[in-house]
């Protein structure tokens, strides 16, 4: 399973721990149609935490993997509807230890030691 695969499985778990859900935005399916277009569609964010007061889209990284620009795109367009509803947040393995940064508009990020932090993170700091 890739690493960021797994992360997704992990933040899963942590979020259901919580009594929060984080629904996967599945690839799109090739279809005939597409192919012969060669224009395929892409998934525009890798998840949705939901959580009792609040709905996020989340693209989650792991190490130092950057957005694509599709994605980017897709953060502007959401955040200029609703600023606190797209992060991306990356789980980074270093000689230090393992952590994860939350960042969201303004260029502010928030770190988080586990998986179950970052939910909490989102369930508390997060907060209108």
């Amino acid at each position: 399973m890739k690493p960021e695969a797994q992360f997704q499985k992990d933040l899963a778990i942590a979020a259901a721990v919580c009594g929060c859900l984080l629904i996967d935005i599945p690839d799109p399916v090739p279809s005939a149609k597409l192919r012969f277009n060669n224009r395929e569609k892409k998934r525009p964010f890798d998840c949705v935490l939901i959580t009792p007061s609040m709905v996020y889209c989340l693209e989650l990284k792991y190490q130092y993997g950057k957005q694509m620009p599709h994605q980017k795109r897709t953060e502007q367009l959401i955040n200029s509807v609703n600023p606190l509803a797209y992060y991306v947040v990356t789980k980074r393995r270093l000689k230090e230890g393992l952590y994860f940064i939350i960042q969201g508009i303004g260029g502010v990020d928030l770190r988080a030691s586990d998986e179950i932090e970052v939910v909490r993170i989102f369930m508390d700091t997060m907060k209108v």
